[in-house]
């Protein structure tokens, strides 16, 4: 349709002629015609979202670990608790994106896969969950301890 180009030339989404007229298609589609969507896509699209939220949670481990090193949060002439907190921290938040990049790569061969297969083991996630949850703790403890002078 002439005058209804966005910056790119590239046009917006239009209804399909036939069909279901409340159905779209993609711009870039060729009239009449579906673009092939990727097989279990959904199960793809899941697998992901979890891999970048447990990627995101890594990244703030890693970045409280690097905080606790420089801030000097423990003070004092032996500082080295700072350090081998924050190291610990960012060794945990390193492990962390290890383990659930490998289990984004699994669930990833397992969902293209045209076979069943068994449920996945949930140690992984329990790993992860127990790694969150000790960390959760020793903030509390940290929190409590500054709030008392300590």
């Amino acid at each position: 349709m002439p005058g209804r180009e966005l910056a790119h030339g590239v046009a917006p989404a239009l209804p399909y002629v036939e069909g279901n007229p409340h159905e779209t298609r993609p711009a870039l589609a060729p009239a009449g015609k579906r673009l092939q969507m990727i097989k279990n896509f959904n199960d793809h699209a899941a697998n992901e979202r979890t891999f970048l939220a447990w990627v995101r949670t890594a990244v703030a481990i890693v970045g409280f670990g690097i905080i606790v090193e420089r801030m000097d949060m423990f003070g004092g002439p032996a500082a080295t608790g700072s350090t081998a907190t924050g190291l610990v921290l960012v060794v945990v938040g390193i492990g962390m994106f290890a383990i659930a990049a490998y289990r984004f790569l699994a669930l990833r061969r397992q969902i293209s896969d045209d076979f069943e297969h068994p449920s996945p083991s949930i140690r992984a996630d329990v790993l992860l969950a127990g790694v969150l949850t000790a960390l959760a703790v020793a903030v509390g403890v940290f929190a409590l301890h500054m709030a008392t002078g300590g």
